[in-house]
């Protein structure tokens, strides 16, 4: 199932040494790039600030729980399951025919 994560950076986790931030920032960029390119993440994007923005992934319950973890705590995540145009489609005609009954 696919499913739509966004995340945001928790602010009192930050370090208040900049180089210390810098160090941990290109640290979360580095891994969230090697999920794209191993493609473990179809797609991921920030908000201009850096400060949050969204993943869209297909891993399992399980994958992605230990995917999630190395960024904690971090940075803060909700997941919610997300259906392309044809599984929505067809679930909406489902729901449709059952109602017409």
């Amino acid at each position: 199932m696919k499913r739509l994560i966004l995340w945001k950076i928790n602010p009192s986790w930050l370090a208040k040494d900049p180089e210390e931030r810098v160090k941990a920032q290109k640290m979360m960029i580095a891994w969230s790039k090697a999920e794209v390119e191993s493609g473990m993440l179809s797609d991921w994007g920030a908000t201009i600030s850096g400060m949050s923005g969204y993943a869209i992934t297909e891993m399992s319950d399980e994958e992605l729980y230990i995917a999630l973890t190395k960024y904690q705590p971090v940075v803060d995540f909700k997941v919610t399951a997300v259906l392309g145009i044809n599984e929505f489609e067809s679930y909406f005609n489902k729901a449709v025919e059952q109602l017409s009954q």
